[in-house]
C-alpha cells in the first residue's frame, strides 16, 4: 500500500492554495516559509505530481494541484467532523457546525438563534451560509451543511 498524505501535509497544501504565496500560507500554519516549501516538495514528491507553478507571483494550482485541493479540503473537512463528533458525545454540544439558511428565513431567525446557542453552547463554532431552499437540500446531501433551515 502506498504511504498517505499526512493531515499536517494537506493542512499545509490548503493554506497555500488560499493564501497563493508561500510567506503568508506558513505565517498561516505557524512554520517558517522554508519548512512550509520543504513540505509541500515532501507532498509532491510523495504524490509523484507537481500541485502548484513555481515562479513569480501569486501561487498558481496546476489542473492536478486543483483536483487535490478539492479532496484535502474535504478529507481535513471530514477529519474535523471525527473530532466534533467524539467531542460532542464526550459532553455537550461543541465543535464545528456547518449551516445552511434560506435568504427568507435566515436573517430573520438567526440572530437570536445564534445568540441563544452562544450562551448555551460556548464550544460551539457555526458555519453558515445562505443558499436557496434547492441548493441547501443539495448540499445537504452531499455533506457541505450538517443542518439547514429552508
Amino acid at each position: 500500500m502506498a504511504e498517505l498524505p499526512s493531515m499536517r501535509q494537506l493542512r499545509y497544501f490548503v493554506a497555500l492554495a488560499e493564501m497563493r504565496h508561500f510567506r503568508r500560507a506558513a505565517e498561516a500554519v505557524g512554520i517558517s516559509q522554508p519548512s512550509l516549501s520543504l513540505q509541500i516538495g515532501n507532498l509532491e514528491e510523495l504524490l509523484g505530481t507537481q500541485l502548484i507553478e513555481r515562479g513569480r507571483g501569486p501561487v498558481t494550482l496546476t489542473p492536478v494541484g486543483r483536483e487535490v485541493l478539492t479532496l484535502a479540503r474535504r478529507t481535513l473537512d471530514d477529519a474535523q467532523g471525527i473530532l466534533d463528533v467524539t467531542a460532542a458525545m464526550r459532553g455537550g454540544l461543541s465543535g464545528t457546525r456547518r449551516l445552511g439558511a434560506s435568504p427568507s428565513l435566515g436573517p430573520y431567525l438567526l440572530p437570536r438563534l445564534v445568540g441563544q446557542l452562544h450562551k448555551a453552547f460556548p464550544d460551539l463554532r457555526l458555519y453558515i451560509r445562505e443558499r436557496v431552499p434547492r441548493q441547501l437540500r443539495e448540499e445537504l446531501l452531499d455533506g457541505t451543511h450538517d443542518m439547514i433551515l429552508s
